[in-house]
Order: C-alpha cells, then structure tokens, then sequence
C-alpha cells in the first residue's frame, strides 16, 4: 500500500470536515489540523484537498517543484471549468469508484501494540507541533 502512495506526483485528500472560514481553510490546508492531519503526506509533490463543503486547496513541497509550476497548476485549476476540462479531449471516463489502498493491511497493523504505539506518539506530536503555532488569514485587495 505505501508503494502505490509513494509513487504518485499528486494526491488527493477528501477531508471530512467542512471549514467556513478563511482561518478554518487555512489551517486545514496548512496541515490538517487535529482531524485531518492524518489525511496529509508532507513529502508529496502536490496535494489538492476538497472538503465536505465543496472548499478546495492545494500544497506543494517546494524541493521537488519550483513555485511558478505550481502557480500555474492552480491557476489552470481554478480556472477551468468542469465541463470544459473533462470535455477537452472528447472524452470523459466514467467516474472511478474510490481504492482504499490500506484496506488489507489495516487490520494486520492495528493487531501490532508496536504500530499502535508508535501511532499513538506520532499523533501526540503533531498535536503538539500543531498548538505550538498560530495561524490568521488575511484578504488583500489593494493592488
């Protein structure tokens, strides 16, 4: 299962939360936060996220990418309209039913008190490193 998610350029995270405001996106775009932190591989290329809402984000690691390749995904994104993009090669596939990749190795790795406790002390961690900062969005529009 960890071969199949290390070897794609783009993942996407269905969030089951349903942020409002620009404070709520920001952090859950950021890292997660407490509920979707587990919903995030830092070391990805890109990263779309879409909530229950319908708010969608994007995170790039900057190692494997410049930032105008990026800016220009999310602009092409962003500004393509569904229709248009599953139109522009005359053909749109049939939607795929999600692939739960961990599915059978879960129950194996739930059964180890080992992974356990290191599960356990991973998310310790990262709610610590998440508390430690703080976060404010702001909407310029003056340019």
């Amino acid at each position: 299962a960890l071969r199949v998610l290390e070897s794609g350029a783009v993942l996407l995270c269905m969030d089951d939360e349903e942020p409002v405001s620009r404070d709520q996106c920001g952090a859950l775009f950021w890292h997660g936060g407490l509920r979707s932190g587990r919903n995030r591989w830092f070391d990805k290329s890109v990263q779309l996220f879409v909530t229950d809402n319908g708010r969608a984000g994007m995170m790039g690691e900057h190692s494997m990418m410049d930032g105008m390749p990026v800016v220009g995904l999310a602009d092409h994104i962003t500004r393509s309209p569904y229709r248009a993009a599953a139109g522009a090669g005359g053909y749109a596939p049939p939607p795929v039913p999600p692939v739960h990749i961990f599915e059978s190795s879960a129950a194996a790795l739930r059964a180890d008190p080992r992974v356990t406790a290191a599960v356990a002390a991973a998310t310790d961690d990262f709610h610590g490193l998440v508390a430690a900062h703080e976060l404010r969005c702001q909407s310029f529009r003056g340019y």
